[in-house]
Formats: C-alpha cells, structure tokens, sequence
C-alpha cells in the first residue's frame, strides 16, 4: 500500500511530518468540549504552513468515557467549534434512522 502525502499547493510540496500523534480537542457549537481525536502533524518545508492528518477511525476519547480528563491534560490543539449542535449530538435516533448520517 502507497502513502500518499498531502500536498502544499503554494510551494509545491509535500508534507512533511512534524509529530506523530497530536491530540486534538473538538468542542460542541457552544463551546463545551466533547471528544478528543489523534492524528499526525505535518509541516510545508517550504512555507512552514501546519495541517493535522491521518486521524484514526475512532476518537480517543469522548466527554462520555471515564478517561477522558486523562485525555484533556494532554490536548495540543483544540478546535473551538467542530460545528456539531447539541440538539444533534443529541438528537433521538428514529426507527428509520441509519448509521450513515
């Protein structure tokens, strides 16, 4: 299997990585946290521009899970609002419902 790194389009570069394994915070649209996510910083060699890549399938965390304070001290980014409402987060699954939304 090929590794296909993200490209910076201003320089004309890949991606390099940074630090593997980077914890990211994602918040509720009104600012309370909810889950914690991992994946891999990379660096534009040229223009030193930042992006995270390679998140993993499932968080490391939820506000829900007993660990998730553990988690929370160890954050190197968060992400203020990740665009999730808590009238969706918790919205009551219908019988016609699927996993796919």
């Amino acid at each position: 299997m090929s590794l296909i790194l993200p490209c910076c389009i201003e320089c004309q570069q890949h991606f390099a990585t940074a630090k593997n394994e980077v914890l990211i915070l994602e918040c509720f649209a009104d600012g309370r946290p909810y889950r914690i996510t991992a994946g891999d910083l990379l660096q534009c060699p040229g223009c030193k521009k930042l992006i995270v890549s390679g998140f993993g399938r499932e968080p490391v965390s939820t506000h829900r899970d007993s660990d998730f304070d553990h988690y929370l001290d160890r954050v190197d980014f968060t992400i203020p609002d990740a665009a999730i409402s808590v009238e969706q987060w918790h919205r009551p699954k219908k019988e016609n419902d699927n996993d796919s939304e």
